[in-house]
């Protein structure tokens, strides 16, 4: 790998157009409400994100720019329940083309079944000697989970 890795020519490449692609996104950053393990937690975030942007003017132009958004979960919990997260989380959510559900927590415990109306990722590596022989795996295990979204459906209107 690291042989290879020295033959990959540093940017611009060929074609290069991933500026203009990362200057379209916007993230939508969750984090915990509350401390749990060694979790970084919202408060804690926004100024490790402040400080970034510091040093780094991708991220503050991001952060200015409202293309990086830090937003409350909701959760004091590793494990993501869905139907608990904050509704400040929810309504921004609600129109993203990808969910990425990051931990196994999160990812594998509490929703590795979810489904989503758009993309969604789910990546861990698995802690849980149980989990990973649930699985089909072993402990240390990593998933990375890629699933295309369900439909959007219309709301039915009254009638």
């Amino acid at each position: 790998f690291s042989d290879a890795l020295k033959l990959v020519h540093d940017r611009p490449w060929l074609t290069d157009h991933a500026s203009q692609w990362v200057q379209k996104l916007k993230v939508i950053l969750a984090v915990n409400s509350e401390p749990v393990i060694n979790d970084v937690q919202y408060g804690e975030l926004l100024v490790l994100a402040d400080r970034v942007g510091d040093v780094s003017s991708c991220i503050r132009d991001a952060l200015v720019e409202e293309r990086l958004v830090i937003v409350e979960s909701g959760s004091s919990s590793s494990c993501l329940d869905l139907m608990r997260v904050d509704r400040k989380l929810c309504a921004m959510c609600n129109q993203v083309d990808l969910v990425v559900l990051e931990g196994m927590g999160r990812a594998v415990h509490t929703n590795f079944h979810a489904q989503f109306h758009c993309d969604s990722v789910k990546v861990a590596v698995l802690k849980s000697s149980w989990i990973a022989q649930h699985l089909g795996g072993h402990l240390f295990s990593s998933v990375f989970k890629f699933e295309k979204g369900l439909p959007r459906t219309e709301p039915e209107s009254p009638e």
